[in-house]
Order: C-alpha cells, then structure tokens, then sequence
C-alpha cells in the first residue's frame, strides 16, 4: 500500500441540499489516505470496490452496499483496496446530528450499519441523487430513517392504531401534498420531534413522508389526467412538480408507463 500523493478521489458530482451534502465519488487502487478528519458527520454507501477506514486500533473494512458512519472531529487513515473504491457520501452538518442525539439513542464512534435498511435508505437516496431532481422531503425522511436505524429496534408494522397525532400528520399531508412541506414543518404543526415523527410514520405506514408524498402526488395526476384533456404541464405543476420532466420520470417508474400512455390508454378503455 502507498501513500496517495495529492488526493487520489475523484468526485463525479456533489449537491447541497436543504443542510446536507450529496456526493458520489470514486477512489484509485492501491492507495492510502493519511490521517484526516471531518468537521461534518458522514455516511458512506459503498458501492463498488472495498476500503478500510482506519481509527486508532480499530480498523472497519468495507464491502458493496455497507454503509460506513463516520463520526465529525476523529482522525482517522483510510487504506483503499486494489479494487479500488466507488462511493456515494451523505454529509449533514454537525449541528443536525447533534440536535438528533438529544432526542435519540444513537451509536457512538465509527461503525458499519448492521443489517439491510441503511443499505437500502442511501441506494434510496443515491437513485434519487441520480435523477437529477431531488425531493428535499424525500431526501430529509431517508437520511432520518438511516441515522436513527440503530434506535429502532423495530421496524415492523405496529399492531397498535397510530396516535392521533400521527393521524393528522397524515391529514396535513393529504390536504398540502402539492406544496413545498418540510419534515420539520409538519413536525411542529403536530407538536412532536421531526425524527419521532419520521420514525412514527415510517413504522405505521411502512413508508418514508416523502414517498408517501410522492405517492399522493402521482395518484392526483393519474384523476387529473384520466378525466380531464388538461395539458400535462399543469397537471404536473398542479401536482406539486417543479417541471413536467421530473413529473414524466416519477410517474413512469411508479406505473411502468408514460403519462401520455396512461391517458390513451385510459380513454381507449
């Protein structure tokens, strides 16, 4: 292993959104990081490739679809592999991990995430990061899902009936699903933590707000465009799309079809 001379990553693309940092990035073979650290807290999906993150004695190797944390203010070495290493990280800032550890039960130090959901949550994310137009709501309820995974010791549907709290969180959803939400927003409208909401939801509902947003979003245009000629471009913005291409996008991988399809398709029926 030799030391990198310079910086051996290469970084595709990086995006700042709503207090955290998207980035995809891709490290040569055979090359060791010296000892560093990071003012912002981290999570690493690695998609292809191996590396080991290195903190004092404590060595964490990481294989495809792990997701590393990576904790702000420690030192630590990195060593990547001969296969070198393709990587998407999510960074939010120190204070947001801060103000979520005073209201969960969150892991201390490094560590690789145990188990599918925090794979699963950052593929989620990186998708999204891929399609060139990001839902900030999408985005804000994965990463809460992902840094409270380790305090949710299940994620199984609650027999329990939701709390009326929750109830009219998803109300609140129902009414405004075409306006620009935030987590945070509907959070304090209920009166409860953003995170105690997203994992509440998430647990009830077996969905993420964002993607049950989503899914109001596409189920309005889909009436909209089965019983009205309106052109798809306000369907879309009426929706609560930002443009009718990503509205195109969404809709296609939520039906398997186009919107124009969908609407031939309807009234050949």
């Amino acid at each position: 292993m030799k030391p990198s001379s310079g910086k051996p990553e290469v970084i595709t693309r990086s995006l700042d959104i709503t207090g955290f940092t998207l980035t995809e990035l891709s490290f040569q073979p055979n090359h060791r990081l010296s000892k560093h650290l990071h003012e912002d807290p981290g999570y690493c999906l690695l998609l292809d490739g191996s590396y080991a993150e290195n903190y004092g004695h404590t060595k964490l190797t990481c294989k495809p679809w792990t997701v590393l944390f990576r904790p702000p203010g420690e030192p630590h070495s990195n060593d990547i592999h001969v296969t070198g290493a393709h990587c998407f990280t999510i960074e939010p800032k120190a204070h947001w991990l801060a103000d979520l550890r005073d209201r969960t039960a969150l892991r201390d130090g490094a560590h690789i995430f145990q188990g599918p959901w925090a794979g699963w949550f950052s593929l989620k994310i990186y998708n999204e990061f891929l399609s060139g137009e990001i839902s900030p709501l999408l985005v804000e309820g994965l990463i809460l899902a992902i840094a409270s995974h380790d305090s949710c010791k299940q994620d199984k549907p609650l027999k329990r009936n939701p709390p009326r709290w929750l109830e009219r969180a998803k109300e609140i959803v129902h009414d405004r699903f075409a306006e620009p939400l935030s987590i945070a927003e509907i959070a304090e409208l209920v009166g409860v933590h953003p995170v105690y909401l997203a994992q509440s939801f998430r647990q009830h509902f077996r969905c993420t707000i964002g993607e049950y947003v989503r899914q109001l979003r596409i189920e309005f245009a889909c009436r909209k465009i089965a019983t009205s000629d309106a052109p798809l471009v306000e369907v879309s913005l009426a929706a609560g799309f930002s443009n009718q291409a990503h509205f195109s996008r969404v809709f296609k991988r939520l039906t398997n079809m186009t919107p124009t399809e969908y609407r031939f398709k309807f009234r050949a029926s």
